[in-house]
Parts: structure tokens; sequence; C-alpha cells
């Protein structure tokens, strides 16, 4: 697990100003490394920008995955708009299975998998279930 606190130190620079403020390629390395090939990006965003931003850390679509926001909710509260925007945590653990090509409920249960893919209920997914 990553967190990146300032992801435009991880895009491929615009300018020579950006270049000097631009994440080393041993941070770079250290925090992605070209071994973990398959990422899963979950940004406070939409994910289609953030992934477009970050080509340089997420390069192969195929092995990458980004889930955030996907204008969907409402007033809603916290678990409510991730689940919307398909960005909880059994979101995240699904893009796993996805890129790891195994069924959902390898990391999931029957339940959380079927909340996720909208036949079942999603208050199983609450943290305070």
């Amino acid at each position: 697990l990553v967190y990146l606190q300032e992801p435009g130190r991880f895009r491929g620079p615009r300018d020579h100003w950006e270049v000097g403020v631009r994440a080393s390629e041993g941070v770079v390395e250290r925090l992605f490394p070209d071994a973990m090939e398959m990422r899963v990006l979950l940004t406070h965003m939409r994910p289609e920008v953030a992934r477009g931003h970050l080509w340089p850390i997420l390069p192969d679509a195929r092995k990458c995955s980004a889930l955030g926001y996907r204008n969907r909710g409402g007033t809603l509260d916290e678990f409510g708009m991730q689940f919307a925007n398909r960005a909880s945590w059994a979101n995240v653990l699904a893009a796993c299975a996805r890129l790891r090509n195994v069924p959902r409920t390898a990391l999931l249960t029957r339940d959380e998998a079927a909340a996720v893919a909208g036949r079942g209920d999603p208050q199983i997914l609450r943290g305070d279930a």
C-alpha cells in the first residue's frame, strides 16, 4: 500500500520546473518496483484523470485498475459515497481479483461479491455491520 501525498511528483514533467521537483528514480523504483506489475489506484478524484496524470507509474492499462469519484451519490454517508462510486474496500479487492484473473470470491465472500456486482445487499460491506 502506497499513499501519494503529492501525486504530481510522479507524473511526467511538463516543464523544467517540474523536472526539478519530480520524485527521483530511486524513490519511484522503491515505491513502484517494476517487478510489481499489477497496480490498483484509489483516488479522491476522477480515476481516468488520475490514471492519465500518473502514466509513468501506471504504464500498462491491462495490469492497472483506477477507482475513484464517478459522480454518483449525493447526500450519502462516507460508506455510501464510496460504494456508489465503486471505490469501497470491496471494490478494491474486486479490482485485485480482476487483475489477478481470479474470481471475486477468491478475495470476497459470496455475499460481498454479490453486493459489489449489484446483486446483493451493500450494507454487508459496511465496516460496522
